[in-house]
């Protein structure tokens, strides 16, 4: 479902006291909130990469280590999006590093890199900035990655036929007609349906954009 960029909070960005509360690596709730939503982020980074599954998969869990790792010495900009840049720096090294295991060139490589393991903020700004192409792909996915989680919401608070509908006419874009004649109701109880779970959709992805951005 493509909503306007209106209906998402402009900024969604990830709030401070988020991240103070993933220096707590006990908070096993706020580090699952945020794995969920941010794995898919980083692995579709890889993905565009042109990483496979396993190779995308493997970076993902590679930058969330380093993130629990950094994420007491990061220090949030007054800038919009300033976590999610230093997220995605990240990932670009990380998916940087992993392709060049295998270059020919890697050992002269590397050895002109410092260590970084426990690098912190000021390392990873040190990259070349991003394409713009590259940030707004991060950006695409980055969206894409909080209505998938705000559908997972609404989803748990709705019955399933319902939300079936809703299902079928936002992401398959089957007709109303369509959906009536498979589901065994009228158009309108499809219109109705849609209408009453897209405002539910939008609460759910400002009330998630509050939490985490």
């Amino acid at each position: 479902m493509n909503l306007p960029p209106e209906d998402l909070d402009p900024s969604l960005l990830t709030r401070a006291s988020l991240l103070l509360r993933l220096r707590n690596w006990e908070d096993s709730v706020s580090w699952s909130e945020f794995y969920r939503l941010y794995f898919k982020l980083v692995y579709s980074h890889g993905r565009r990469a042109g990483l496979n599954h396993s190779e995308a998969e493997e970076v993902a869990q590679d930058v969330f280590h380093s993130v629990a790792e950094s994420i007491a010495t990061f220090s949030p900009q007054p800038t919009r999006g300033s976590f999610r840049r230093w997220l995605l720096n990240l990932t670009r090294w990380r998916v940087i590093d992993y392709r060049r295991q295998d270059d020919v060139m890697a050992p002269r490589v590397r050895a002109r890199l410092p260590e970084h393991e426990n690098a912190g903020t000021s390392l990873i700004e040190s990259l070349p900035d991003p394409s713009i192409v590259e940030e707004e792909c991060w950006e695409v996915d980055w969206r894409s990655a909080v209505l998938d989680a705000a559908m997972a919401r609404v989803a748990k608070k709705c019955p399933a036929k319902k939300f079936q509908v809703f299902e079928l006419y936002t992401r398959r874009h089957w007709t109303a007609a369509q959906i009536g004649r498979e589901l065994g109701m009228n158009a309108a109880g499809v219109y109705l349906i849609t209408h009453r779970l897209t405002r539910k959709l939008k609460k759910e992805v400002a009330r998630l954009a509050t939490r985490i951005g």
